[in-house]
């Protein structure tokens, strides 16, 4: 009795730390976001020209953030919230890598795999934070934004599948789950595209909906791991270059939204336990879409941009659920792995 009451309790505390950190990092990702785009440029008094001007004289390590030095550090407030979020994160992280490890023998367990790939993306970030704050270099601003999402999904994962060990699925659509394969990784893939365009400052390259004058591909664009070149005035120099990634997102875009709006439809029509995820999908997209649009003739306000990170972080989180809704846990004498 005492041996179920403390497996019972143990379990209890797995769920709420896996719960706990899903928050956190989504509290991270989000705060992440807007400092990211505010040092870039975003918001700034002389838009566009005051656009991709780096101050590297005011480049800090991570844990500068919480000196003397970090009051100096522009939205020195977010960026200490955002490393104690992050703080109380990566403890929470290791605790649940720990109990993953001990659970190994518990029944209903969902195994070590999941929470040791968190636990490794966690120490990734912590040290790409740390070791190289410069947005100067692509990889960098790749790693961190890819990084977080990643850890994002796999806490999402891991708390679906922790719910599900002793609930009954009741899914007839499983003849949809190569097609939510397929938008999963379109969507992981415009993500990409995402941060492949504010690493190389080209949010604001194409000024119009209908246009893009100015676009040139050049290998600099997919070389990540060289620093940008910076003018006298520290205004990052990327002509051309910065055109083209802008209107790959874009065009990204466009092929995600239609499939998504495609698949959205089409599990709909199949009126089963998938319905209301399905609607979820389709009205995050249609905000996600009036964000991206909107944002262009507005001229990129800093808040709508901040948003439309975190509502692509939210669609990641909805395709995720889809796949988990048509991948139920093993079942019999041994235990559930993800």
């Amino acid at each position: 009795m005492q041996s179920q009451t403390k497996t019972k309790s143990s379990n209890s505390l797995f769920i709420s730390l896996v719960s706990l950190s899903l928050l956190l990092t989504l509290i991270t990702v989000v705060l992440s976001a807007y400092i990211r785009l505010s040092v870039n440029g975003l918001g700034c008094d002389n838009w566009p020209d005051c656009y991709g001007k780096v101050n590297l004289s005011v480049q800090h390590q991570g844990i500068d953030v919480l000196t003397n030095t970090g009051k100096t550090m522009q939205h020195s407030g977010i960026r200490t919230l955002h490393r104690l979020v992050a703080s109380v994160l990566g403890i929470f992280v290791v605790m649940i890598a720990i109990m993953a490890l001990r659970r190994r023998g518990v029944p209903d367990n969902t195994g070590a795999t999941v929470p040791i790939l968190i636990l490794a993306i966690t120490i990734f970030l912590s040290w790409l934070g740390y070791a190289t704050p410069t947005p100067l270099l692509p990889a960098v601003t790749l790693g961190n934004l890819l990084g977080g999402m990643a850890m994002l999904g796999l806490l999402w994962w891991l708390s679906q599948r922790i719910a599900v060990q002793n609930s009954a699925q009741q899914i007839h659509s499983y003849h949809l789950k190569p097609s939510i394969i397929v938008g999963l990784v379109l969507l992981c893939g415009q993500i990409g595209l995402g941060a492949w365009n504010s690493a190389f400052f080209a949010g604001p390259a194409c000024p119009e909906l209908g246009s893009c004058s100015g676009a040139e591909w050049s290998t600099s664009a997919i070389n990540i791991f060289t620093a940008l070149s910076i003018d006298n005035q520290g205004k990052v120099i990327n002509a051309g270059t910065a055109e083209t990634i802008h209107l790959i997102h874009r065009l990204g875009a466009i092929v995600t939204a239609i499939y998504l709006l495609w698949l959205g439809f089409k599990i709909i029509a199949c009126k089963d336990k998938l319905r209301t995820t399905a609607i979820t999908l389709l009205s995050l997209l249609g905000l996600q879409l009036s964000l991206g649009l909107l944002s262009i003739p507005m001229q990129l306000p800093l808040l709508m941009v901040t948003a439309h990170n975190a509502i692509a972080a939210i669609l990641l989180l909805t395709m995720i659920n889809l796949y988990h809704l048509l991948s139920p846990p093993s079942r019999g004498a041994a235990p559930s792995r993800v």
